[in-house]
């Protein structure tokens, strides 16, 4: 099947929206095996960086006894941790980026067009109200790279905002400082502080491979969900892979206990074909990278129809 047509089919389930009540937030509430584990979707809007005043009104989508329901992010997830849940966040991103896309109409060739990209935070629980934050964006280390934000001005101009690190740890960074003042704030006096643990290294960060290169056609949506699948069916599961199912990959609890951010994030791609297994097992990210550009829309491809082979499947329908 032709890429266009897998990303026809993943446009007809209603996948690639930022609706908070999308088809992919209801499907992985309703798979879900692990009832500790709560899944949120929210749209934030990049530019706030630059704001002063980010993240106050962030709405969120949630299920809730099998309800869907809306309500403030921050509320939402004080919430949550302070019963002590495991928290899957899905942020779709707007204005990630600057593109120039082709004009309908008027007198440019081309005007400036914000572009979203979905990425994926998990708040797991350690002992005594503590949590570890953890970043996933599935351009891994290659983010790293972008250090400079574009606010959209109109159709033709641009403001550039330089930034000592990269954007996504700016954003990650303000994101988690203001969500710790509203716990301090906030949180139910008879019950103990919650710690937020979160820092720029890659103990919290997927600084790995870059999954998504090669990806021309827009499937960043994909991600997020694909990993989830892996992270509630293999939570509290460990696994062995590999061409004689020696290798045991650690169920996810423990390594994200072990602060094993990338061995994580490429566990949920093992499955893809067995060539690139053994390449995310024993090659380094250099290699991998070049394997993945090399491979492009094929790869690509694979991932997409993992993920629609997944929805088909009757146990997640």
């Amino acid at each position: 099947m032709r890429i266009n047509d897998l990303i026809n089919k993943c446009d007809k389930l209603n996948l690639r929206t930022t609706e908070l009540n999308n088809n992919g937030h209801r499907i992985c509430h309703f798979s879900k095996q692990n009832e500790n584990i709560h899944i949120l979707h929210c749209n934030i809007d990049l530019e706030e960086i630059t704001t002063k005043s980010p993240f106050d009104f962030v709405i969120c989508g949630f299920f809730e006894n099998n309800k869907f329901g809306h309500w403030f992010l921050f509320y939402k997830l004080l919430e949550l941790c302070e019963r002590g849940e495991i928290i899957y966040l899905i942020i779709d991103i707007e204005n990630y980026y600057i593109v120039p896309e082709k004009a309908s109409k008027g007198y440019h060739k081309t005007v400036n067009t914000g572009q979203w990209h979905s990425v994926s935070l998990i708040f797991n629980p350690r002992y005594n109200k503590i949590y570890d934050i953890f970043y996933i964006n599935a351009h891994g280390k290659s983010m790293c790279e972008e250090n400079i934000f574009e606010k959209l001005i109109s159709n033709t101009r641009i403001k550039e905002y330089k930034f000592p690190n990269h954007i996504n740890f700016i954003f990650m960074n303000i994101f988690v400082e203001k969500l710790k003042k509203y716990f301090e704030n906030n949180y139910v006096e008879s019950k103990s502080s919650i710690e937020l643990r979160y820092n720029k290294t890659e103990k919290h960060n997927y600084y790995g491979c870059n999954l998504q290169n090669g990806d021309y056609y827009g499937v960043c949506f994909i991600f997020p969900l694909l990993i989830y699948h892996y992270f509630d069916k293999y939570y509290n599961k460990s696994r062995f892979v590999g061409d004689r199912n020696t290798i045991m990959i650690p169920s996810v609890s423990v390594m994200l206990k072990n602060n094993q951010v990338d061995k994580f994030v490429k566990s949920c791609f093992l499955d893809l074909t067995k060539k690139f297994e053994k390449v995310l097992l024993f090659r380094n990210n250099k290699e991998i990278d070049e394997f993945i550009l090399k491979k492009r829309t094929i790869l690509i491809k694979k991932i997409v129809s993992k993920l629609l082979d997944l929805i088909s499947q009757k146990h997640i329908q």
